[in-house]
């Protein structure tokens, strides 16, 4: 019977699914369409596609590339790109189109090939058809999607804001994120956690906040200021103090205050929450969302 209930154990512990840790990043590199068999020279296509790319590298060597267009204009006609092919291997696939809306491009298309300074495609547009005059795809032309990877940085993105102001959505690849009512935190000296907590340097987040800082040098505290409520943290001591209103409450914490990289580090969700705050914690592929929702002020009397 035990060794029945062993093996059991043993195919639900395998049965979990593991998560990559792996977080998907999103970059922009340069772009130039240029003419497949005279690379000196651009393609018409050049003036349809968005000179910055956006691209997602991926495990297996390929990478997914995010290519927007626009109408051009052609002699006394304009053009809009109807549909675009890359070359793999020899064979010749079409890219899937989307519309967009609100903006210059009007259309995005997205593909899979492996990393290239160049990738073969062919490219339709309505108006070379129109010119050749034997239908669509009559004035298919081959082009070189020409990236210059020396040049690529990681995409700047917007959190996505939900109502109750969180954000869950990893942006960019720092393992640990910090938002405050939505607005991410941004750190000199990057966040860690050690014994399941996370520590953050002081000043940023205090500031973060809405709370005034000073530092006792003698004793090596940090003391913050909000609204009436005192908070104190002392480095290496596994404790905090929170003063309000004429009461004075010790809080027991599960790691103490550090030095680190020349920043005094403090754990974030007893600050967060010592000024009366929501603190929550989401993992996303690998990446730690720490969400600090402010809450109002009380009334004066």
């Amino acid at each position: 019977m035990k060794k029945l209930l062993m093996i059991i154990c043993m195919v639900a512990v395998f049965a979990v699914p593991v998560l990559s840790s792996a977080a998907t990043v999103e970059k922009t590199v340069p772009l130039e369409a240029r003419k497949a068999f005279n690379e000196k020279e651009y393609s018409m296509a050049n003036a349809a596609v968005n000179h910055m790319a956006t691209v997602v590298e991926q495990e297996d060597g390929n990478v997914k590339y995010i290519v927007e267009t626009k109408p051009i204009k052609i002699g006394a006609i304009y053009g809009q790109l109807t549909k675009l092919f890359v070359y793999v291997n020899g064979k010749k696939t079409e890219i899937k189109k989307e519309a967009l809306t609100g903006g210059e491009y009007n259309a995005k298309f997205t593909f899979v090939a492996p990393k290239a300074d160049k990738v073969r495609m062919a490219v339709w547009v309505d108006a070379m058809d129109e010119i050749a005059g034997q239908g669509p795809g009559s004035g298919e032309q081959d082009v070189l999607f020409c990236f210059d990877w020396a040049k690529a940085k990681e995409k700047k993105t917007e959190p996505e804001v939900t109502q109750d102001k969180k954000v869950n959505k990893p942006v960019g690849s720092d393992p640990l994120q910090v938002f405050v009512d939505g607005k991410q935190v941004k750190f000199d000296v990057k966040p860690f956690a050690t014994n399941n907590r996370t520590l953050v340097p002081m000043r940023a987040i205090f500031e973060a906040l809405g709370a005034e800082v000073t530092w006792d040098q003698t004793t090596k505290t940090a003391v913050a200021e909000k609204d009436g409520v005192v908070v104190k943290v002392q480095i290496g001591k596994a404790e905090g103090t929170i003063e309000k209103n004429g009461a004075k409450e010790v809080k027991p914490l599960d790691v103490s205050s550090m030095a680190k990289g020349g920043r005094t580090f403090v754990p974030l969700r007893f600050i967060g929450e010592a000024f009366g705050n929501k603190v929550d914690y989401k993992n996303v592929s690998g990446i730690g969302l720490i969400n600090i929702m402010k809450e109002a002020a009380p009334a004066k009397p």
